[in-house]
């Protein structure tokens, strides 16, 4: 069992990984560190060679995309703390481990390091897209999820292993960290985030991330977690939409009848009506989630805390 791995996800990051490497290992003598490759074309595997130790380790990973990477890395050993970073040299390796000792000294489930809220993050970034996807996206999950972040998509981020070995990590791509902030809230678990700072990326390494297809996506599976976190909450406001249309053609429908004392529009009466039943049948569908969902959701946390438990008399 080790104390501390640190996973560096990296694609074709040639001109920052050695450099990175240095300066975490400089930072972090004690811990295991673990590359993943995801199918870099350049001489990233080579140069991180340079670096790593022998009790270190180089994977590949052959699915494309941050996540599958982040899910590679993470499988490998057992640890205590589990630090992610990206291997571009923007995360001072001083900074994480600011994180990693607030994790270990509260006991905490995960910190995460804030790049937005000392403005490191809109200094370096060159993208204005990315900016204000960041924030846009940093306000929507906060609201499904019914939790205040500051920085969502940060890529520096520490997890107790409790909430590691509780949490699934599907995504394959940039969604991975919107899910790891869902899984949270699911859970019900202790999370802080640490304003850090931001540097600059090195010539030669570039953000791999879509502003307009990546933000889809992220936001998907925000709408997607909110249901699993809150299904009542979301289709209740399905079943409120629904029924405003419903009361605003039924409506219509009442008052021409009243009017003539004829049902002219019997298509949109049909329509209205089909409305209600819609709206009922989803207020029935969040209804049963939820029973269903909190049977499930209360086994996992007690999972968790069962887990932490043994974990805090380590």
């Amino acid at each position: 069992m080790r104390d501390l791995v640190i996973v560096l996800p990296t694609y074709n990051e040639e001109a920052s990984i050695q450099e990175t490497l240095e300066e975490y290992i400089s930072e972090f003598p004690e811990a295991t560190f673990i590359v993943v490759d995801n199918n870099s074309s350049d001489l990233t595997s080579e140069n991180a060679k340079k670096a790593l130790r022998r009790h270190d380790f180089l994977l590949f990973e052959e699915e494309q995309g941050k996540g599958a990477a982040m899910r590679t890395g993470l499988s490998l050993l057992n640890a205590n703390i589990y630090l992610v970073a990206d291997a571009d040299l923007t995360y001072p390796a001083a900074d994480a481990r600011r994180v990693v000792e607030r994790l270990r000294s509260e006991r905490l489930d995960m910190v995460i390091g804030d790049r937005l809220s000392s403005g490191a993050y809109a200094a370096q970034n060159k993208r204005f897209g990315h900016s204000l996807g960041n924030a846009l996206l940093t306000s929507v999950i906060s609201l499904f999820l019914k939790r205040r972040y500051c920085d969502v998509l940060s890529g520096l981020r520490a997890f107790g292993a409790p909430f590691l070995h509780s949490t699934t990590i599907r995504a394959s791509g940039f969604q991975v960290e919107t899910e790891l902030n869902i899984s949270a809230a699911y859970l019900n678990a202790k999370v802080v985030e640490v304003p850090i700072q931001y540097g600059e990326r090195p010539d030669g390494s570039e953000s791999k991330l879509n502003t307009m297809s990546d933000g889809i996506r992220i936001l998907y599976a925000a709408l997607i977690g909110g249901l699993q976190v809150r299904p009542m909450t979301f289709f209740s406001v399905i079943a409120l939409m629904l029924a405003l249309l419903s009361a605003i053609g039924g409506g219509v429908v009442l008052a021409e009848f009243l009017d003539t004392q004829e049902m002219r529009r019997t298509g949109l009466a049909t329509l209205s009506a089909s409305f209600g039943v819609l709206s009922a049948l989803s207020l029935f569908a969040g209804l049963i989630m939820s029973v269903i969902g909190q049977a499930v959701r209360d086994l996992r946390i007690s999972r968790m805390h069962e887990l932490k438990r043994k974990w805090l008399d380590t």
